[in-house]
């Protein structure tokens, strides 16, 4: 195996996953990079903790130490379940109600909140970049393609996996931002 942080490394790493499977074909396995994430709905064949003992018997036998502390639980429930039975956590995983996956904070309530607070908190920065750069003296038409590389495109990153659970509110919030930076006429181009 390669050292860590190496440009070799996440290819590496892809080649020696790829025959990283399920115990059960119900559960699903998704694998980017060096990061793994395991999905097990809660009528399954084979429970959770089935299966990360089966990634562990796999990461032994491939050589690679899993980093538990880095490994982290996450249970989906639909907002105003009437009986929900919540179910132990693993040892040492720790359960969380919001986590960071490629870019896209999920709640595990389905609610996108938290992941909409975040990059409107980015995009407020990056809109003082642009007065700067206005101030600065940068044409409308580069001011405008600046916006949309680090705005436009912040917002629409990953929208089909997180656009659908947005609620009223958040689409408002989110067309508030546009509104302004209209009104900055960032996006007007000639």
């Amino acid at each position: 195996m390669s050292v860590q942080g190496s440009g070799i490394g996440p290819t590496l790493y892809i080649v020696t996953n790829n025959d990283l499977c399920t115990v059960s074909a119900a559960n699903d396995i998704f694998k980017y990079a060096d990061d793994t994430t395991l999905l097990v709905p809660q009528h399954t064949d084979v429970e959770l903790d089935i299966e990360l003992q089966n990634v562990k018997a796999w990461a032994a036998n491939n050589c690679l130490k899993l980093n538990l502390s880095k490994t982290k639980e996450m249970i989906f429930k639909r907002p105003m379940v009437q009986y929900f039975h919540m179910p132990p956590a693993l040892d040492n995983i720790e359960q969380l109600d919001c986590c960071k996956l490629l870019g896209v904070i999920f709640q595990s309530n389905f609610k996108m909140d938290s992941h909409i607070e975040f990059i409107l908190s980015q995009c407020a920065q990056r809109m003082y970049l642009l007065k700067l750069l206005r101030h600065q003296g940068l044409p409308d038409v580069q001011l405008s393609v600046v916006a949309y590389a680090v705005i436009i495109s912040r917002l629409l990153y990953a929208l089909p996996a997180w656009g659908g659970f947005l609620s009223i509110e958040l689409v408002n919030r989110i067309n508030a931002l546009y509104d302004v930076c209209s009104v900055l006429g960032i996006f007007s181009v000639a």
